[in-house]
């Protein structure tokens, strides 16, 4: 609700979540410190007994001229390790939950502890067994990252439930307001729970004069509230935005101000001082540097090792195509690449022969924009049913990969109708190859709208990075094995 044109109002935003009350994540990263150190620790007793197994396992080393017990040298190594993952920020309750810093964090870490394990070993002159290394280091990153991945489950799936979320108060335009509650509403990893908006008649400004700024803090502590969102033309009001942090300050409330920067990674954004005023610099994204080479060589290597591996399954899958009815095993359609270039994407023929020619026939379209999708669409065969529910009709794209005209991740490839009718935005796409999977594909498949779909694409655009497509290639797998929204 409102309030008249010279009073702000408070709204209540009970029914948000479940859960009433005060819930954040305190407590998330006493419990992952718990779990590093578990973790940690096993691939250490691991990787003694792989490397010393069935040998005269040794009990002393020499450090410097001292020996010293291989178990101690072993804890000291791993309480390094355990302490390099909290200096380096790695469970801010802040990045938990969504994106990959806190993995980019981890993965720092891991290497900073190899590094200071080898120096350490060099400077000491301490005849560590290299295969005992070789085998704890690469072990203890790979279960840390699996360790995170299945405690960020579980914290999302507590937010989910309304709990480990930390209590809101929205400030702000009521317009703008309101948007951001309804993106706190539905998404459940940002880990906030709102327990009030502060805003003025709707197409009024929140002015930032002193009694609406004491207010502002009256109501945050009423309201329990741990973090105060500040949207709207208010948070363009420096003078003001410091008089309600100050104010905050003295209660414990932390303040989150918005950013017109939608759709840009934190990675591209570095603060900057320019005079006394703060800016944010944003850099331009990689697509021609040292890191788009590097992605290129991924491409190529991880395409063609998956190539000889699936030879099998793809003997199986065009023997049962070929048995499916008359038609070729492979499909080949026009698609739109980098650069506006088309080219002849493959797959796995799914439909009858002659598909293609019946469409005008077909009524209705499940699909939004551009796009046409039936979910029973009569063309597809009962072989190309489950070709498609499980993407193996994609497979033959790795030679797409190989030869340049596609990235193992990217935006969707797009139908030459398709691009015709793009917005001037929308084109944006073209800017990388396409991918034989991408955010678009594992954030819903074909139950996507549209709208999501681009908004995807264009962030992957935006903000790839090598990290992003591992992370991306990692979730393809379990929505491959877990089909859902494929027809």
């Amino acid at each position: 609700m409102s309030t008249s044109a010279r009073t702000p109002a408070i709204a209540s935003a009970r029914g948000a979540h479940r859960v009433p009350g005060r819930a954040d994540a305190d407590g998330w990263p006493q419990l992952l410190a718990a779990t590093d150190s578990i973790v940690i620790l096993a691939a250490f007793v691991v990787a003694h007994l792989a490397r010393f197994s069935g040998t005269a396992s040794p009990d002393t080393l020499v450090v410097g001229y001292t020996p010293v017990q291989y178990w101690l040298v072993s804890a000291v190594c791993a309480a390094l390790w355990w302490l390099l993952l909290g200096t380096s920020r790695s469970r801010d309750p802040r990045i938990l939950g969504r994106g990959y810093l806190e993995y980019k964090r981890v993965l720092f870490s891991c290497i900073c502890a190899a590094g200071f394990m080898a120096i350490g070993s060099y400077s000491l002159h301490t005849d560590v067994a290299r295969g005992y290394l070789a085998i704890v280091v690469p072990l203890g990153s790979l279960a840390l990252l699996v360790g995170r991945a299945a405690m960020r489950r579980a914290l999302v799936a507590q937010r989910s439930r309304g709990r480990c979320l930390a209590s809101a108060l929205i400030v702000g335009d009521a317009a703008a307001a309101a948007l951001v509650q309804s993106q706190i509403r539905d998404d459940a990893h940002c880990g906030l729970r709102v327990v009030g908006v502060f805003s003025t008649d709707e197409g009024r400004p929140l002015s930032a004069d002193d009694g609406t700024l004491d207010q502002i803090a009256r109501e945050a502590i009423g309201a329990d509230a741990s973090v105060v969102l500040l949207v709207g033309e208010l948070a363009n009001d420096s003078r003001g935005t410091q008089r309600l942090m100050w104010d905050l300050e003295q209660a414990g409330i932390e303040m989150i101000i918005s950013s017109p920067l939608v759709g840009v990674d934190h990675a591209r954004i570095q603060p900057r001082l320019v005079g006394r005023f703060p800016f944010q610099h944003v850099a331009l994204p990689d697509h021609h540097g040292v890191a788009s080479r590097l992605k290129r060589g991924f491409d190529i290597v991880a395409a063609s090792i998956a190539l000889v591996l699936a030879t099998p399954v793809l003997v199986a899958v065009a023997v049962a195509v070929r048995s499916s009815g008359p038609g070729p095993v492979l499909f080949r359609q026009q698609r739109v690449g980098k650069g506006g270039r088309v080219f002849s994407i493959l797959k796995f023929r799914t439909m009858c022969d002659g598909a293609e020619h019946l469409r005008s026939s077909l009524t209705g379209n499940d699909a939004e924009g551009p796009l046409f999708k039936l979910r029973d669409d009569p063309r597809v065969t009962p072989v190309g049913r489950i070709l498609r529910r499980y993407s193996l009709d994609e497979l033959p794209q790795l030679l797409n990969v190989i030869r340049g005209e596609m990235s193992l991740v990217g935006p969707r490839p797009a139908l030459p109708s398709e691009v015709l009718e793009y917005e001037p935005h929308e084109a944006r796409r073209l800017m990388v190859s396409p991918g034989v999977t991408g955010l678009w594909q594992v954030s819903g498949r074909s139950d996507l709208g549209w709208t999501e779909g681009v908004r995807l694409d264009l962030h992957y655009v935006e903000n790839w990075s090598l990290i992003l497509d591992l992370i991306v290639l990692a979730r393809t797998v379990t929505v491959v094995i877990r089909p859902k929204g494929a027809y």
